[in-house]
C-alpha cells in the first residue's frame, strides 16, 4: 500500500530515489520501536508438541503446492501492474493510486476473512479456495487491456490472491495443533518458491508474448492454486483424523 502510494506522492515530485530513502527511514524505525522494547520469554514445548505427527502427507504436499502458486500469482499483481497498467494507457499517478486502493482492499479482506474463519466451523479451507479463485476473475479483467477494468482487475485479483493467505495459515495450524511447526515448513518454502518464481516467469512472459498473455497465465496459476486447495479438502473429508 504505501509503495503504491510513493509513486505518485515522492516517486513523480521528488524521484524514484527518495521513495527508497522513505521506505529505508520506515524499515529502521520498526527496528527502533522493536528493539525497545525487551521481548518475553515463552516456554519451552514439551515432547508431546515435538512429536506431533502430520495427518495426510498428501493433502499437505496439496496444500503447500496451492500455497506455492497462489503465492506466484499474488506477486505479479504487485510487481507488475502499474507498468501494464502505464503500457495501457493509464498516468503513472493512477496505475499507483489504483494500486494503492487495491492494496488497502487486499487489506480489509484479510481481516474481514479473519473474523469471519474464526465464526464458521466447516469448510473453512473451501472458504480458502474460493478466496483465490476470485482472484482468477481479476487476473483475467487485467488481461483485457482496458485500462478502467484493468483498475477493476487489480483490486479483485490483489483481494483475492493477498487475501487468502490469512485463511490459509489459520487452517494449517488448527488441523495440524500437535505440530505446527512441520506443518507450515513445506507450505512456507512452496510460497517463498512463489514468490520468487512467480514474478520471474512473469517477465519473461510479458517480454515474449505481452502483458494480457502473462495475465491469462497467473489466471491459470491461481485457478491451479484453488483446485489444489479443494483437493486437500477432499482427502482430509475422505481421510478423517482418528
Amino acid at each position: 500500500l504505501l509503495a503504491s502510494l510513493s509513486v505518485p506522492i515522492i516517486g513523480l515530485t521528488l524521484g524514484w530515489r527518495w521513495a527508497y530513502v522513505a521506505g529505508a527511514a520506515l524499515a529502521m524505525g520498526v527496528v527502533l520501536v522493536l528493539t525497545a522494547r525487551p521481548t518475553k520469554a515463552t516456554p519451552r514445548a514439551d515432547a508431546s508438541d515435538r512429536d506431533g505427527t502430520l495427518h495426510d502427507p498428501v493433502a499437505h504436499r496439496l496444500l503447500a503446492a496451492g500455497f506455492g502458486l497462489g503465492v506466484a500469482a499474488a506477486g505479479t499483481v504487485s510487481a507488475f501492474y502499474v507498468d501494464a497498467a502505464v503500457t495501457a494507457g493509464i498516468s503513472p499517478q493512477a496505475a499507483g493510486l489504483s494500486l494503492g486502493v487495491a492494496s488497502a482492499v487486499a487489506i480489509g479482506v484479510r481481516l474481514g476473512s479473519g473474523i469471519l474463519v474464526d465464526r464458521i466451523r466447516v469448510g473453512r479451507l473451501q472458504f480458502c479456495a474460493s478466496l483465490v479463485t476470485v482472484g482468477t476473475i481479476g487476473f483475467a479483467l487485467l488481461a483485457t487491456n482496458r485500462p478502467v477494468v484493468m483498475v477493476a482487475g487489480a483490486v479483485v485479483a490483489l483481494g483475492g490472491t493477498w487475501g487468502f493467505s490469512a485463511v490459509f495459515w489459520f487452517v494449517l495450524v488448527s488441523s495440524n495443533v500437535d505440530a505446527p511447526g512441520r506443518a507450515t515448513g513445506a507450505p512456507g518454502t512452496g510460497g517463498a518458491l512463489g514468490g520468487i518464481i512467480g514474478p520471474v516467469l512473469f517477465g519473461g512472459l510479458v517480454d515474449l508474448a505481452g502483458h494480457p498473455t502473462a495475465w491469462l497465465t497467473s489466471a491459470a496459476t491461481s485457478l491451479l492454486s484453488g483446485i489444489a486447495f479443494l483437493l486437500a479438502a477432499r482427502r482430509q473429508r475422505a481421510h478423517p483424523r482418528r
